[in-house]
C-alpha cells in the first residue's frame, strides 16, 4: 500500500470483519511498504446490526506524516535524503501459530484451527492445554498437511502440549519433552537454526 506523503496516512483492514460486535476479538495482518513510527487504532460505534447488537467499525491509521517516517527510516539505515528507501524482500522464514486452545476435542476447536489454517497457512503449529489425548485428533491434522508431530499428552484432563509441523517446510528436532516444556530445534532450507 503506498502511503501519501506529508499527511496523515489512513490505512483501512480488508472489508472481512471489518465490523465487529462489542467485546469481539478479531486479528488482522496489515502489510505496509515502510516502518510507521506509530499506528492508531480508532474503534467506532455504528447503525444496529440486523440482529438488534450494536456493531462496531476498527480503522487505522498512521500518526506521523508519512514524509516523517521515510525521513527517521532513512536515519536509521544511514542513508542521504536523496537516496531512496531499498525495497527488502520478504525475508520471513516461516508462520508459526501458538494457541493456547483450553481443549481440542470439540467442532469449534476444529472449525477455528480449519479457518486460522487457511487466513495464516502457519508452518509450524504449537498448541497448549489440549486436555485430549493426541491420537484422537492425529487424523485430524494429517488431512491439513501436518503429518510430523512431537506431543505430549494430557495427565486426565489437565495440560497437553502438541508441537506440529508440515515436514515439506521445515524439519524440527525435539530435545525435550514433558508436561512444561518441547524445546526444540527448527531447520529450514536457506535458513539458520
Amino acid at each position: 500500500m503506498e502511503l501519501v506523503e506529508g499527511q496523515l496516512s489512513k490505512m483501512t483492514h480488508s472489508a472481512v470483519g471489518s465490523y465487529l460486535e462489542p467485546e469481539s476479538e478479531a486479528i488482522h495482518q496489515v502489510g505496509i511498504i515502510w516502518w510507521i513510527d506509530e499506528i492508531r487504532l480508532n474503534i467506532e460505534p455504528r447503525w444496529p446490526s440486523v440482529g438488534g447488537r450494536p456493531l462496531q467499525a476498527t480503522q487505522m491509521e498512521a500518526l506521523c506524516p508519512s514524509i516523517l517516517c521515510k525521513k527517521l527510516v532513512s536515519d536509521i539505515l544511514g542513508l542521504s535524503p536523496s537516496e531512496p528507501l531499498p525495497d527488502f524482500p520478504n525475508r520471513t522464514s516461516m508462520n508459526i501459530m501458538l494457541w493456547n486452545c483450553q481443549g481440542a476435542d470439540n467442532k469449534k476447536f476444529c472449525r477455528n484451527f480449519k479457518e486460522l489454517i487457511k487466513t495464516h497457512h502457519p508452518d509450524v503449529v504449537a498448541l497448549f492445554e489440549t486436555k485430549v489425548m493426541f491420537s484422537s485428533m492425529g487424523l485430524f491434522f494429517n488431512n491439513l498437511g501436518y503429518t510430523a508431530s512431537t506431543t505430549v499428552d494430557p495427565v486426565g484432563r489437565v495440560g497437553g502440549i502438541w508441537l506440529l509441523w508440515i515436514p515439506t517446510q521445515v524439519s524440527i528436532s525435539t530435545f525435550v519433552a514433558n508436561q512444561q516444556v518441547i524445546e526444540a530445534t527448527v531447520k529450514r532450507k536457506d535458513y539458520e537454526d
